[in-house]
């Protein structure tokens, strides 16, 4: 159980999957009025799209403007590899949950939610799949249950339609990077030329990549004593990012060499 304290001040979207979150929080705020009316509430939200794009980050700001305790599935501690096993504790997740209000998130989502027609998945992944639907089903609590993958293309065609709502997050475009390096920034004396540069710089780049830049900019500005950002401090922190950015696609130790004629 979490209490998160991310907020969507904090965040930047696109327009359109801002819009379908909020919708989503509008409906489940006002729950009562929905059911008065005969109508059910968006319930269960499946968030899907490329790493570092705010799927978690939003999970966490919609818990805290719901004013909800965030309960995160953490899925070392629900899989197993004993026979049974994970679809019990899956079991024993929405119990707990049915006992309060919660923002339910399950992370890296496919890891239980995989397609059953999938030849190289063994019976009881197939199982648990199975379970999982039944289980959801079944769930009555009131709460807002998100499931977010970063490989929607292994989700079960099932697993799809039992989500109210699917909303993708995209790689921020080059506006919403500028939008986010200013709120990251803020407090801080940039030149504009110098965001500019930031930006063009990042290219196309994840949420995560280009707040953990402006993170390392914060702390360098902290550790000089400074509230201007110079150019050896802006220089510095792109060098930083440019080594981590080659790092991760360096191939790994065991892992195929791709080439390209």
């Amino acid at each position: 159980v979490r209490r998160p304290e991310r907020f969507f001040e904090d965040i930047v979207l696109s327009a359109e999957t801002e819009r379908a979150i909020r919708r989503s929080m509008e409906e489940f705020r006002r729950w009562e009025v929905l059911e008065a009316n005969g109508l059910t509430p968006t319930r269960r939200l499946l968030f899907f799209g490329p790493p570092g794009c705010g799927k978690t980050v939003v999970a966490e700001a919609i818990s805290t403007a719901l004013s909800l305790p965030l309960l995160y599935v953490r899925f070392d501690a629900v899989v197993s590899s004993l026979l049974g096993e994970t679809a019990a504790n899956l079991r024993r997740v929405f119990e707990y949950a049915s006992r309060g209000q919660w923002v339910v998130f399950f992370d890296e989502f496919d890891a239980i939610g995989r397609s059953r027609d999938d030849a190289t998945e063994h019976g009881e992944l197939k199982r648990v799949v199975n379970s999982f639907l039944q289980i959801l089903d079944n769930f009555g609590g009131r709460s807002l249950v998100i499931a977010a993958t970063n490989f929607e293309q292994a989700l079960d065609p099932a697993i799809w339609r039992r989500f109210d709502e699917v909303i993708r997050f995209d790689l921020p475009s080059s506006d919403n990077l500028r939008l986010l390096l200013e709120r990251k920034l803020a407090g801080l004396s940039l030149p504009q030329r110098f965001r500019e540069e930031l930006v063009e710089q990042l290219g196309v780049t994840t949420y995560a990549e280009a707040e953990r830049l402006a993170f390392d900019i914060r702390k360098a500005c902290a550790l000089s004593g400074s509230k201007s950002v110079t150019r050896e401090i802006r220089d510095e922190a792109l060098d930083r990012w440019k080594t981590r950015a080659s790092a991760m696609k360096a191939p790994r130790a065991g892992s195929p060499r791709i080439t390209t004629k």
